[in-house]
């Protein structure tokens, strides 16, 4: 007997954590926890009910009708289990059992709210219009502010079997008094559907607008109630707003089907017109979006307000279609409208580093970021373009803006509380013993003498990691201990560098391992850090070493190939995609680049990732039997790196598989765009980054002949 209570508290503080859990929407803990009660004691009126509210909220109404009842069966003068059983009955669309487990709770407690809206409901769905506006007008006599009640009143005032507009529209309208929200919004579009009168339509058409916002889901539902209520009037307006929330979600190709049903409905919106035009564009559907441009700007004289958006978007389809110069007349011409645009400004900046004006390209950054002076895509801009100009110390502390202006937030989270932010480092953290704040400042002062613990985190691609991480050494040279955060595929390679002595992937690393360490930045941060500010002071690549086995790979996959051997890749990254400003894919002309190949002596082995059929194709053509295509071994870095140390020389584009060869000592010929990466700086044949590589540049008119050229004359020396 002395058992029974213990169980019951035991089963209590079960049933109340997964109640909490399930408040906090932890459904798995939540079932968790009621899953060890139900082990215990199934027959727990309580247990049940919360089970089956739990199965009801995830949607599951089969599973939760049988624990509801069960509940209902062990406690029948429960009301809120009579309630919730009826609830679920309802969206298993058996109305007249839950009218009657609606009508028991009641007989419980009349002052049930919900119980009065649910009944009639019910009475709603079985046609008993009469009855269910009784219990419509029960709920609302009960609580005068019961805007469900007010909707669901209103709505059956609408029911064609017995219509009432003015009793309808009082009641809609006073719902959304009481308590505007979409569905209210919503609501009154049924109302407003009856009225001839558009200039009375529009509005309530762009009240509900506003409270869709951006969200697509709920600009769909406006759209199809439109529809459905056949009201015409402002649905290019609905449209327009619904595409825009579609591109924004990057969903372009939806967006431009929704902007064609708005032009269809309305065929002179300028802004239909421009944002089509804009979207095709991005599409490089060139030759559609210029005929839509053409529509706007004719249109213009009775829309000039929008003259500088147009320009604007114009300009970015002069440049991404190749006309830098057009695109950049039209920016001034917008600039000419609105001086202070910063939009067009940053458009210029963007336009004068394609065409190789950096110092034009800082002073309409400078310009812009004067207006805005916390606009961290500005700051970030300009920290690349200064990183490519070689001016370093005023640089590093604006990269600091990638983060806002890529992520959204200040600095990068913490690793195991996603609520908190990191503590943005700065210039002085050396001076600062390796310390921005991650543990009790107090007690660091008292034991200075202390070891640091500094935690580099991975927040770019393997490249960049390995990139930046050639900054480590010059920690550990200042006594800071160096823990990394690595990508998988790059641990047992840093595992074996220098300047490391932890290396973790995100699954190995424990919140205990973190909290050893006294503070924590980004890898793209260690230049800042260290104060890095001349090329002289750059410090050298990271020299990794492969596995003995992995070199043993290599040497057998070679085996029946003559050296020396010359590594060859021509693509990287993807191509534009949609809705990106830019992107980092670069592509060499292989035809050119293989006749520059085909003098070589000995084997020229594939190191390109992933290459096409076609391209394969064409290569084994031109090279014959002196080529090896090795692109396979990019499945796994150790076995890549082992290749390159047997390189004798690397030809092609710069890539993570390049950031592996730079610290072999090993000449390469890295041909590179002619607006680059910032690490192979704005002009010349070397980068202090890539001390031994011989740097070919393509040409502003997009040409690579010049390029090619310099690559052979620096190949066969």
């Amino acid at each position: 007997m002395r058992l029974a209570p213990i169980l019951n508290s035991q089963i209590d503080l079960l049933i109340t954590n997964g109640h909490n859990e399930h408040l906090q929407g932890n459904a798995d803990a939540a079932f968790k926890a009621y899953n060890e009660a139900f082990a215990i004691e199934p027959r727990n009126a309580q247990l049940n009910y919360h089970i089956g509210s739990l199965l009801m909220d995830e949607g599951d109404y089969g599973r939760a009708c049988l624990f509801l009842e069960s509940a209902v069966t062990r406690d029948p003068k429960n009301a809120l289990f009579h309630l919730r059983l009826a609830s679920v009955l309802f969206y298993l669309e058996d109305f007249t059992a839950s009218a009657k487990r609606f009508e028991k709770a009641l007989k419980l407690d009349k002052s049930l709210l919900s119980g009065w809206l649910g009944l009639g409901r019910c009475q709603r769905m079985m046609g008993n219009l009469v009855e269910a506006k009784r219990s419509f007008k029960t709920a609302i006599k009960r609580d005068s502010y019961a805007t469900e009640a007010l909707v669901e009143l209103g709505f059956a005032y609408l029911d064609p079997e017995e219509v009432d507009t003015d009793k309808a529209q009082r009641y809609l309208e006073k719902a959304d008094q009481l308590r505007p929200t979409f569905d209210s919004k919503l609501a009154l579009l049924h109302i407003a559907a009856t009225w001839k009168n558009r200039k009375r339509v529009l509005p309530v058409v762009k009240d509900a607008l506003q409270y869709a916002r951006s969200e697509t889901d709920k600009l769909n539902i406006l759209v199809a109630t439109m529809d459905g209520l056949k009201i015409d009037t402002g649905i290019d307006l609905a449209l327009y707003q619904l595409a825009l929330a579609q591109f924004n979600q990057g969903d372009i190709d939806q967006a431009i089907d929704t902007l064609r049903k708005t032009l269809k409905a309305r065929p002179k919106s300028i802004n239909a017109l421009i944002s089509i035009a804009a979207y095709l564009s991005e599409k490089a559907l060139y030759t559609e979006a210029e005929s839509y441009f053409k529509a706007a700007f004719a249109l213009l004289d009775k829309h000039p307000q929008e003259t500088v958006e147009l320009l604007y978007r114009h300009a970015i389809y002069l440049k991404q279609s190749g006309h830098l110069l057009a695109a950049k007349n039209e920016l001034f011409k917008a600039l000419t409208i609105d001086e202070g645009n910063c939009q067009v400004l940053y458009g210029l900046a963007v336009i004068a580093e394609l065409m190789g004006q950096l110092d034009t390209a800082l002073e309409h950054l400078d310009d812009a970021l004067s207006i805005d002076p916390n606009n961290p895509e500005y700051s970030f801009e300009k920290a690349l373009i200064q990183l490519s100009q070689g001016q370093f110390s005023s640089a590093w502390p604006l990269y600091l803006s990638r983060i806002p202006a890529e992520v959204g937030t200040q600095y990068l989270p913490h690793p195991f509380n996603a609520k908190a932010i990191l503590p943005l480092p700065t210039a002085d953290f050396m001076a600062s013993g390796g310390n921005n704040s991650l543990q009790n400042t107090d007690e660091n002062k008292a034991d200075a003498s202390r070891a640091r613990r500094v935690c580099l985190l991975k927040e770019q691609g393997l490249g960049d990691q390995l990139f930046f991480l050639r900054f480590a050494p010059c920690l550990e040279a200042q006594q800071i201990e160096v823990v990394a955060l690595v990508s998988p595929q790059l641990k047992t390679l840093l595992a074996r560098s220098n300047g490391l002595s932890a290396v973790y992937t995100p699954e190995e690393f424990s919140p205990e391992e973190f909290e050893k360490c006294d503070s924590a930045i980004g890898m793209g941060d260690l230049p800042l850090i260290c104060q890095h500010d001349s090329a002289s002071s750059t410090p050298a690549p990271l020299t990794l070493i492969p596995g003995l086995a992995a070199l043993t790979q290599v040497e057998e996959l070679l085996a029946n190939h003559p050296p020396p051997y010359l590594g060859l890749s021509w693509e990287v990254g993807k191509a534009r995609q949609p809705g990106q400003a830019n992107s980092l894919h670069e592509q060499l002309p292989l035809e050119e680049l293989l006749r520059v190949v085909d003098a070589w002596t000995g084997s020229v082995v594939i190191i390109q990732q992933q290459p096409s059929g076609a391209d394969l194709d064409l290569i084994q053509a031109q090279l014959g039997n002196k080529v090896l295509d090795l692109s396979r071994c990019n499945d796994e870095l150790e076995t890549m790196l082992a290749l390159l140390t047997r390189l004798n020389h690397y030809v092609g584009v710069s890539n993570t598989n390049l950031q592996l060869y730079a610290g072999q000592g090993k000449p390469a010929s890295v041909l590179v765009p002619a607006s680059p990466d910032w690490r192979w700086m704005h002009e010349g044949e070397h980068s202090p980054w890539f001390p031994g590589f011989h740097v070919c540049r393509q040409t502003t008119d997009g040409s690579w002949k010049e390029a090619i050229a310099s690559m052979q004359d620096h190949l066969y020396q």
